[in-house]
């Protein structure tokens, strides 16, 4: 099943934002790695724009991390060990049961925004301001605005 989340909710903690944020802002890499590594390292740099220059297991590492194959042994141990992490039992459990709770906490929200709907089109309705409906079906700000005008939290 995919695990999708909306791009406003990313942490630095998902794939594709870690590897965004560590392959453009190569301060915070280095000091990532520092912190990681418990080094001083003095300069990140990626070999972007010097492809005739890479050595093939930096190229190699950095196709792997944009999806392709492993090529060579130090890739194919880290996805192994992704492989294995995948299967670890009580990690998917963990990740499941956080899957689950926000599913709830979405249902929830959903649930609630569609409460909220609903009472403010009552009290529209029993006012006759029909056209505040369908303004109200299409803008979001004028529906915000209704919410406050109404009281509706």
């Amino acid at each position: 099943m995919l695990n999708t989340k909306e791009y406003e909710d990313l942490k630095f903690t998902d794939d594709f934002m870690f590897c965004k944020i560590m392959t453009t802002d190569l301060e915070l890499c280095r000091e990532v790695l520092e912190l990681i590594l418990d080094i001083s390292i003095k300069e990140v740099k990626l070999p972007e724009g010097q492809k005739a220059n890479i050595p093939p297991k930096i190229k190699s590492f950095f196709d792997y991390l944009k999806g392709r194959m492993p090529k060579d042994d130090l890739c194919r141990k880290i996805d192994d060990s992704v492989r294995k992490a995948v299967e670890h039992k009580e990690w998917r459990d963990d990740y499941m049961t956080l899957l689950m709770k926000y599913k709830e906490i979405y249902a929830e929200g959903r649930q609630e925004g569609e409460n909220k709907l609903g009472r403010l089109i009552l009290l529209l309705t029993k006012d006759g301001r029909v056209e505040d409906i369908t303004k109200a079906a299409s803008d979001d700000e004028y529906r915000e605005k209704l919410y406050k005008e109404f009281k509706i939290e």
